[in-house]
């Protein structure tokens, strides 16, 4: 198993996401070493080439995690059995209450299942808590938990 760096050197970064005194070298951004603790990243410094531990990215792109902040894992992959939709928010909760008549606890979990191993795939994270931001993969493996619960809802809400 390949042991995780300490600090990933020479990582190009976005200028948006670096302080205003960042040192500049022409028109770009220095390159970054971005120190590494718990699998978390803990500072982050210009490059100045002298550390040759850790794991050169040669100046590729580092970017933050993709963030899903809010979807409707229910909901997934419905579209192509609506056929023609009407626009607007209420023609589409109009058309969400009707579909979801015809909902199964197997159709939802398929569709959640899929939604979650796509996201997974992707390197999706959300963010739970209310004033940390706590990251939470999405393993497949907590499909299983999530889709009990959903489950569960449905079958409230259904009655």
């Amino acid at each position: 198993m390949t042991r995780m760096p300490e600090r990933l050197t020479q990582a190009r970064l976005p200028r948006w996401s670096l302080p205003a005194a960042w040192p500049m070298q022409g028109a770009q951004p220095v390159l970054a070493d971005l120190c590494l603790r718990d699998g978390r990243i803990d500072a982050i410094t210009p490059h100045t080439g002298t550390h040759a531990d850790g794991w050169n990215l040669h100046g590729a792109p580092v970017l933050p995690g993709l963030v899903e902040a809010h979807t409707h894992i229910d909901k997934a992959f419905t579209l192509p059995r609506l056929g023609a939709l009407k626009p607007g928010l209420l023609a589409a909760i109009e058309t969400m209450i009707a579909d979801r008549q015809t909902w199964t606890v197997d159709d939802v979990h398929a569709r959640a299942s899929r939604c979650l191993q796509w996201a997974h795939q992707a390197g999706v994270v959300t963010h739970a808590g209310r004033n940390a931001a706590i990251e939470i993969l999405l393993p497949v493996a907590a499909v299983a938990i999530g889709l009990s619960i959903l489950g569960a809802v449905l079958h409230f809400t259904a009655h």
